[in-house]
């Protein structure tokens, strides 16, 4: 997550003083619907998502896909 997020508004969620397995992380209006339709299935709530740090795909090119979907719906 870390490199995938860097220049983007995850990164902030990603620096060496955040631990823990999960981010709960704000997104804007339209995440959940963009999110599902990528087949991506964080828990979502009106506002935020609670993405779980384990849940990218091995494939390199896969996850980068995923965090840019993702940086794209969170506020930062």
């Amino acid at each position: 997550w870390k490199q995938h997020s860097k220049g983007t508004p995850l990164e902030s969620a990603f620096t060496d003083r955040y631990a823990g397995m999960f981010r709960n992380i704000n997104v804007r209006k339209g995440a959940a619907a963009a999110l599902y339709g990528r087949h991506i299935y964080p828990v979502l709530t009106p506002g935020r998502c609670r993405l779980n740090v384990s849940g990218l795909p091995l494939k390199a090119a896969d996850a980068a896909r995923d965090a840019a979907a993702f940086a794209e719906y969170c506020l930062g």
